[in-house]
């Protein structure tokens, strides 16, 4: 089953969800059983069943964070943008001279150094954010599923729901900052030349260093 499973799925994907997905797992399992259950899986089981489980949980909920739920925070992301504009750095949870330190190292650092090199930056800081929100929303949604098998009879596990919180607000805060870190590469330096180019509909010069 795990082999079929390989060959349907692209590999990168399977690393973004498996990880998610024993989250999804463990949650489902504690909710329906207790802590208990979770010391009942034995090797062959986890390798059989859990593994096939928890890499197609965690493709699926990837999935759906990536086109429905993260569209409301897109959203919510958007409508704060003339407010990390226009408010101090403590606001944007990042220092300006932060993030020319950043696009510095990593224009630097890279070997075409130019925007590419830029962008693959992003797309990891982007891919860790994800990372975080696919697996809390695997915790309360494992824990709604084994809630929901259980007949409503299951609980929610402190530890647990305390994790999903710190994930959430961890994945919120990367993000935050990396809207903040995108806006400077995509538009260069702060207010008078982004807000130019935002009129004026134009893309923007990658000219922070």
């Amino acid at each position: 089953m795990l082999d079929a499973l390989l060959k349907t799925v692209p590999i990168a994907l399977f690393f973004r969800g498996i990880i998610p997905g024993a989250f999804f797992v463990l949650s489902c399992a504690v909710a329906f059983g207790g802590w208990q259950r979770v010391t009942h899986f034995d090797g062959e089981g986890l390798l059989s069943m859990w593994l096939p489980a928890a890499a197609f949980a965690g493709i699926v909920v990837y999935t759906i964070h990536r086109s429905v739920f993260y569209a409301v925070i897109e959203a919510l992301l958007n409508w704060t943008e003339p407010l990390r504009r226009r408010r101090s750095d403590w606001f944007r949870l990042i220092r300006k001279s932060t993030v020319s330190e950043i696009i510095w190292r990593w224009k630097t650092s890279g070997e075409k150094r130019d925007v590419t090199d830029l962008m693959r930056h992003i797309s990891v800081w982007s891919d860790y954010a994800h990372f975080q929100y696919a697996s809390a929303w695997c915790i309360a949604l494992g824990a709604i599923s084994g809630r929901a098998i259980a007949g409503g009879a299951g609980k929610w596990d402190c530890p647990l729901t305390v994790l999903f919180f710190v994930l959430l607000g961890c994945a919120l805060i990367s993000d935050w900052r990396l809207q903040t870190l995108v806006r400077r590469v995509r538009f260069g330096r702060e207010n008078s030349t982004a807000t130019k180019d935002e009129k004026s509909g134009q893309p923007g010069r990658c000219t922070a260093v």
